[in-house]
């Protein structure tokens, strides 16, 4: 396998976890060297149980994350709770009532909205905290192989579902971030 550089490929929602999946498959058939190994992490994000539950089955389970809340309210209550705290009263449209009335921890369902507010949420449970894990572990593998904090990060998703085209721009910043 040729030389890269230390590279983080994070999937979001449905397509973009199972796109990183089948990278996931063919880097793990590669037979790829301790090195190798070290300098790849694979994570995905997604919001419905079912698709977390068969990539836990492929891929070591830390790495899939589940960003749909752990907490056991509707969307119009944790939209109360955060008020004030977040723009979410912005971009939030709380004028449909079947939204409103979804629980928070029950997926996307192809919903932008839910799947940003579930993001807002799984920031605030820590869920991330395996993106700060995996950037610091890749800045610190053989530093003298790379520049600085010279990571690779991609981020892979569909505009056309809930997870993906309501997170990536979330999971951009926060990656910043980190």
């Amino acid at each position: 396998m040729e030389k890269f550089s230390p590279t983080l490929i994070i999937g979001l929602g449905g397509i973009g976890s199972s796109i990183v999946e089948g990278i996931y498959r063919k880097f793990e058939a590669s037979n790829p060297s301790d090195l190798e190994r070290a300098n790849a992490t694979f994570l995905c994000l997604d919001t419905d149980e079912n698709d977390i539950n068969k990539r836990q089955k492929v891929m070591p389970k830390e790495c899939v994350i589940k960003t749909s809340s752990d907490l056991n309210t509707s969307i119009a209550h944790y939209i109360e709770r955060i008020k004030g705290k977040t723009t979410v009263e912005k971009w939030f449209d709380t004028s449909k009532r079947e939204l409103m009335s979804m629980p928070l921890n029950s997926g996307a369902a192809q919903v932008r909205m839910a799947s940003r507010l579930a993001m807002i949420s799984a920031i605030d449970e820590g869920k991330l905290a395996p993106i700060d894990y995996a950037i610091k572990k890749l800045t610190e593998t053989n530093p003298a192989a790379h520049r600085g904090n010279d990571v690779k990060i991609h981020i892979i998703s569909s505009l056309a579902g809930g997870t993906g085209a309501g997170t990536f721009l979330q999971t951009a910043y926060y990656v910043k971030s980190a």
